[in-house]
C-alpha cells in the first residue's frame, strides 16, 4: 500500500510538473504575442489616421469642386432664364424700358 502511494503521488506530480511547464511556456508565447501587438498597434493607428486625413482632404476637394459646378451651373440657368423670349441679353435690355412702361431717360 504504502508503494502504491509513493507512485500515485510521483505520478501526480509528474502530471502536475508537466501542466506548471506547458503553462509556462503558454505564458511567455502570450507576453511575446502581447508585446508584438503592443509595439504593431500604435503603427497601425498613425496608418489609419494618415488614411483617415486623407480621404477627408480627398472629399473636402470633391465638395468644393461640386460647390463651384453648382454655382457655375445655376448662374449659367439663371442667365438662360433671362435670355428666354430674345435673341439675346442685349435685345433684353433695349426692351426693358418699353416692357416696364418707362420713360426714355434720354440717353
Amino acid at each position: 500500500m504504502f508503494i502504491r502511494l509513493i507512485r500515485s503521488y510521483s505520478i501526480y506530480q509528474s502530471a502536475k510538473d508537466t501542466l506548471y511547464k506547458a503553462n509556462l511556456k503558454l505564458g511567455k508565447i502570450a507576453a511575446k504575442d502581447i508585446e508584438i501587438a503592443e509595439k504593431t498597434v500604435p503603427k497601425i493607428q498613425d496608418a489609419a489616421n494618415y488614411l483617415n486625413k486623407k480621404t477627408g482632404e480627398k472629399l473636402a476637394q470633391g465638395i468644393d469642386l461640386a460647390q463651384h459646378y453648382k454655382a457655375k451651373n445655376d448662374a449659367i440657368h439663371k442667365v438662360e432664364r433671362n435670355i428666354k423670349g430674345y435673341k439675346n441679353l442685349q435685345e433684353k435690355g433695349k426692351s426693358i424700358e418699353s416692357e416696364q412702361c418707362r420713360p426714355d431717360d434720354g440717353f
